[in-house]
């Protein structure tokens, strides 16, 4: 899944939102069970806004496909930054098979050195992101406090939504290596009471905003 085929919500389903929505009244009312009662009460804000942001053109994105595409994206980085470390790896070994075989000592001392010196570094930044795994995750923030780059077009959009909706906040999900944002793909996220959507995207390498 890439940006350009993440799909967005055109339609609610309102039909199955006032069934769960007798259905966890009369779990309530007759069996005293009342979860469901407090869970539809999320659930009605997550439609109201999706209503709103349909009723002036603004289709959000879907959220279980933005959660899939966040997973695969911190999983790609992950996997780029261990094939890195590993290949750290493989060159020490290859220095110091190749030190083994020199017939001067100078030769052979120097490539033990460099060979041992990148062992050390390629095993040690190996373990470590083995056992740090969460060193790559998606921070929010909000768009106040954001002080990286937005495009135009996703300011706009903001701008549009929170004519329509005055008590909505916005914020932004970007992909993060602890302190360090790296080709983050951010995502601006409308907030009102309890409910979110993901509304824009951008490329940040492009600042294609979609």
């Amino acid at each position: 899944m890439t940006l350009d085929t993440l799909p967005r919500i055109r339609t609610v389903d309102t039909l199955t939102f006032d069934l769960q929505d007798t259905f966890a009244h009369d779990v309530a009312n007759r069996l005293g069970y009342r979860p469901l009662q407090a869970q539809r009460v999320g659930v009605l804000a997550q439609h109201t806004l999706y209503d709103k942001l349909l009723a002036i053109g603004v289709e959000p994105f879907e959220p279980k496909a933005v959660d899939r595409y966040k997973r695969v994206r911190m999983g790609r980085f992950l996997g780029q930054t261990m094939a890195i470390q590993l290949g750290v790896l493989v060159a020490a070994v290859l220095l110091l098979a190749l030190a083994a075989h020199q017939p001067e000592d100078s030769a052979r001392q120097f490539l033990d050195i460099i060979g041992g010196a990148a062992m050390l570094i390629g095993g040690s930044a190996i373990t470590w992101t083995a056992k740090n795994p969460l060193a790559w995750e998606w921070r929010e923030m909000s768009l106040s406090m954001y002080d990286q780059p937005v495009p135009k077009d996703v300011l706009a959009l903001a701008l549009k939504v929170k004519a329509a909706i005055p008590s909505a906040s916005f914020s932004v999900h970007e992909l993060r290596k602890t302190r360090v944002v790296f080709d983050p793909d951010p995502f601006l996220v409308v907030n009102v009471d309890n409910a979110q959507a993901y509304i824009a995207v951008w490329d940040e390498a492009t600042f294609d905003a979609r």
